[in-house]
């Protein structure tokens, strides 16, 4: 069953993995800057930056931006029906191979690709609600 009639899954496919696997975990690292990249300023009366701004508070905003767009992605995930979830936390979030998932819920190679499959197409369904669109239409 097609959630969208005119969905083109097989691009919303790669366009979804593609995030989860290439555009999200540089989310998930540069939302945890060390406290060494938020440096104290410097106080000198030579100007060293910008005018317009303070480089830490660039820095910490950045940073509190890239947490929330982590805490989007995780809701959308849970967002998901329970098998689509447990497929999309054990690949994208905890790690694991594809081969490792199917074998803790004991399905074959053929069927666990239809269930990830599934589970990625809800999850580019879901995530649209935080203004990431993956869904592309067929024309």
């Amino acid at each position: 069953m097609k959630l969208f009639d005119d969905v083109d899954e097989k691009r919303t496919l790669y366009r979804t993995k593609k995030f989860l696997t290439v555009t999200f975990p540089k989310i998930r690292m540069q939302s945890g800057l060390s406290s060494i990249d938020l440096q104290s300023p410097t106080i000198s009366d030579m100007p060293s930056s910008a005018p317009y701004g303070n480089s830490n508070e660039r820095k910490w905003l950045r940073m509190l931006e890239r947490q929330d767009e982590v805490k989007d992605v995780i809701r959308a995930i849970n967002s998901t029906s329970s098998i689509s979830k447990f497929i999309l936390r054990s690949c994208y979030l905890d790690g694991l191979s594809n081969w490792q998932v199917s074998q803790r819920l004991n399905f074959g190679n053929t069927r666990f690709a239809e269930l990830k499959n599934k589970a990625l197409l809800e999850f580019a369904t879901a995530i649209e609600v935080y203004g990431v669109n993956l869904i592309e239409f067929r024309v």
